[in-house]
C-alpha cells in the first residue's frame, strides 16, 4: 500500500506505511524492499537526510544477505536513484563499478549490464573524467541499442537516458574546449535523442 501511495504521488501517506514495514525488516528480511522504497520516497519528498541514514544499513544487508545478481541490481539502484542525485559522483562510481563487476561476470550480455555502464559514465562525467566517461557512455548506448527489444516498457527511460548522457558529455566538452569540434558531436546526439523521442510518440 505504501508503494502504491508513493507511485501516485501521495508521499505523506506512503511514508508512515513504509516506515512501519522498514522497522520490521529485522524480523521479516523479505521486507528489505520497503527500505529501498522508503529511501526513494524520502528523496522524492525532499528529505535526503532521512534517506542518507538508511543507506549504509541497506547496503550492508544487500551485500551480506542477497544473491549476487540482486546485489548488483541494488547497488546500481542506490547509485542511480540516490547517490548521483546528491552529486556524490565518486561515491556513485564505487558502487557502480562494484555492480558492473558482478554483472559482467554473471550476465555480460544482459541489457541491465549496459545500463550500469551508461550510469557509470554519468558518474565519471560528474568528476570531469571525460575520456573514461565517453568510453562507458558509448558502450552503454550501443549495448542498449542492440537490445532494445529486451528492455521492458517500464524501463524505457534507461535507453533515453543513455542518449541524454552523451548529449551532456559533448555539450560539456564543447564548453570547455570550444575549438575542438565537440559541438558537432553534441548536435548529432541531440538529433538522435529527438528521433528516439519521436519514435516513442509514434508507437
Amino acid at each position: 500500500l505504501g508503494v502504491n501511495y508513493k507511485d501516485v504521488g501521495r508521499l505523506d501517506e506512503a511514508i508512515p506505511l513504509l516506515e512501519q514495514a522498514h522497522q520490521a525488516v529485522g524480523t521479516y528480511p523479505q521486507l528489505i524492499f520497503a527500505t529501498q522504497q522508503l529511501i526513494d520516497t524520502y528523496v522524492k519528498n525532499g528529505e535526503p537526510q532521512k534517506a542518507e541514514r538508511l543507506v549504509p544499513d541497506f547496503l550492508e544487508f544487500v551485500r551480506n544477505r542477497l544473491p549476487k545478481p540482486d546485489v548488483a541490481r541494488d547497488l546500481a539502484w542506490v547509485a542511480d536513484k540516490y547517490i548521483l542525485k546528491l552529486g556524490a559522483f565518486a561515491d556513485a562510481e564505487k558502487l557502480l563499478r562494484e555492480s558492473l563487476t558482478i554483472k559482467e561476470k554473471l550476465i555480460p550480455d544482459d541489457w541491465t549490464t549496459f545500463h550500469v555502464r551508461s550510469t557509470l559514465g554519468e558518474a565519471l562525467l560528474g568528476q570531469g573524467k571525460h575520456r573514461e566517461a565517453e568510453e562507458m557512455l558509448i558502450a552503454g548506448f550501443e549495448g542498449l541499442a542492440g537490445r532494445q527489444e529486451t528492455i521492458p516498457p517500464i524501463a524505457e527511460q534507461c535507453f533515453t537516458a543513455s542518449i541524454e548522457r552523451l548529449v551532456k558529455l559533448y555539450e560539456t566538452w564543447q564548453l570547455e574546449e570550444p575549438d575542438a569540434g565537440y559541438g558537432i558531436q553534441a548536435e548529432q546526439w541531440r538529433q538522435k535523442l529527438e528521433q528516439h523521442k519521436q519514435n516513442l510518440q509514434n508507437k
